[in-house]
């Protein structure tokens, strides 16, 4: 298809728009001018027709104009012959009738003008688009993931925004109420939508106020593309600041992405209480349909963990193995040189598309080096909405 159509098409400008009721009103006046100047004619040359016309056309005109426009009649004598009159009767009446038809059609028009909208689809060729045709250089959208442990995110926006991702989770980012509110003004500037867990408590108290450093809890999603919290009631673990839910949306696809804080070794019961937030966090996940990513600092690695083998058999796979099966090697630790604690772990729907996964070496956070995954955004929507209709239906 031709591309040299894109010029004809018409852009109905709120100028052009007032101009075309304008030259409707004008026109609506002329026609006016014109039927009144023939009534006029057919009055002043009545005497040229014959008794039996001229009658029968007065007679017409007098109902026309009496009843349907509602001029008032003169009244005359009886009309032996219409061609005795010596004064057209209908002459001041007429003229009168005139002057306030025309005056009423033209304000009438000028009124309307500004209330008149041309129908949202004029002009417009439907199946072309501004360059129709599909392009064949179109880039797949890429979505950068980064997963780490901040160990307090206050003052450490510079930080993140270095990893050059579109979505960051943190756990441990001990933010109180205050640190949130600056911290959040300061993401905001750098394009982000944040999502806060709760505000954690603050570590310690003076005679100045409360500190800015919070207990080691906390957890928090940002996101560069629309993110909202989840509509959820929230349980006592997102009320103890270890978990958090949101969902992102890019395109056609929408994801869940689920983080979650682990008890460090050191704290009696770490291993089975981290257990049991990670079941929450799948109690969580089970409430919608999205596909999703749990991920977090979990201090565990998650195949130590009982619930692994539950999201093990619904398909779940660790960024880990991801890793190795592209590199054919280990992942780098993401705390130190020891462990990869530091983890996601993404639903079935989600691995085709992931297609790359590394470990940041800035070494921005201490001890920390974040996760990063690279996901490939579908062009095409991945799912079909269905509705579950009543045998009754079929």
């Amino acid at each position: 298809m031709s591309r040299k159509t894109e010029n004809t098409r018409i852009v109905w400008t709120p100028f052009r728009i007032r101009f075309v009721n304008l030259c409707c009103s004008h026109v609506c006046v002329v026609f006016s001018h014109v039927a009144f100047g023939m009534l006029k004619w057919l009055l002043n040359n009545r005497r040229k027709c014959s008794d039996c016309c001229s009658l029968k056309l007065y007679s017409t005109i007098t109902r026309i104009l009496s009843n349907f426009w509602g001029a008032t009649v003169p009244k005359t004598e009886p009309l032996p012959e219409l061609g005795h009159f010596s004064r057209d009767p209908w002459q001041e009446t007429f003229v009168q009738f005139e002057n306030f038809g025309l005056g009423a059609i033209l304000c009438i028009g000028i009124l309307k003008c500004d209330r008149f909208r041309v129908p949202p689809f004029a002009s417009v060729r439907f199946g072309e688009a501004k360059n129709p045709g599909p392009l064949d250089n179109i880039q797949d959208q890429m979505l950068r993931i980064a997963v780490t442990n901040p160990t307090a995110i206050y003052k450490k926006t510079s930080f993140l925004q270095a990893l050059n991702c579109d979505v960051i989770a943190l756990s441990e980012t001990s933010a109180t109420w205050e640190v949130q509110r600056r911290e959040g003004i300061a993401l905001r500037q750098c394009g982000f939508t944040n999502v806060w867990g709760v505000p954690v408590p603050s570590q310690t108290s003076s005679m100045y106020g409360d500190s800015l450093r919070g207990s080691s809890i906390g957890v928090s999603i940002h996101s560069k593309f629309p993110l909202r919290p989840a509509r959820q009631q929230k349980s006592d673990w997102e009320l103890g600041g270890r978990l958090v839910h949101g969902f992102v949306k890019i395109r056609d696809m929408e994801f869940q992405i689920i983080v979650i804080y682990g008890f460090p070794a050191n704290l009696p019961q770490s291993k089975n209480r981290t257990d049991q937030l990670l079941k929450e966090a799948i109690e969580k996940m089970r409430c919608t349909t999205h596909p999703t990513i749990i991920c977090g600092d979990l201090n565990h690695h998650p195949q130590t963990l009982g619930t692994w083998e539950h999201l093990k058999q619904m398909g779940f796979v660790t960024a880990e193995q991801i890793y190795y099966e592209q590199h054919l090697t280990d992942m780098p630790p993401t705390f130190g040189n020891s462990t990869r604690n530091d983890v996601a772990l993404i639903s079935p729907q989600l691995v085709p598309w992931i297609s790359q996964v590394e470990v940041d070496q800035q070494h921005l956070f201490a001890g920390h080096n974040p996760l990063i995954l690279t996901m490939k955004v579908p062009q095409k929507p991945i799912f079909r909405t269905t509705w579950r209709l009543s045998e009754d239906l079929d």
